[in-house]
């Protein structure tokens, strides 16, 4: 764990240790937690909830081809798991074929 010190006192760099270390220290708990969500200088909460997010679509996405690739019949279900890599792309390229053609 690394701290840094700034002109609002010694901060821990981390958003996750950040948040309990102000929750711990400061007086006004509001405060604290809205400092932990909103630093300027080192990483916040906001940050990391943004990148959960992407991942979370990503991975949503990534589920939806493969759903797609199984309907469209590219892949079986005993499959070992290589659909997803080798036929997700043209499985989006069928889809959009049969929709316009």
């Amino acid at each position: 764990m690394q701290c840094q010190t700034l002109c609002s006192g010694t901060e821990f760099e981390g958003a996750v240790i950040a948040l309990f270390h102000l929750l711990a220290t400061r007086q006004d708990k509001v405060r604290g937690l809205r400092e932990a969500f909103y630093r300027q200088n080192l990483p916040n909460l906001m940050n990391l909830l943004a990148t959960i997010l992407v991942f979370a679509i990503v991975i949503y996405f990534q589920v939806f081809n493969l759903l797609s690739a199984f309907i469209l019949g590219v892949c079986d279900a005993v499959s070992n798991g290589s659909c997803l890599v080798k036929y997700t792309a043209e499985t989006m390229k069928q889809i959009q074929r049969d929709r316009y053609h």
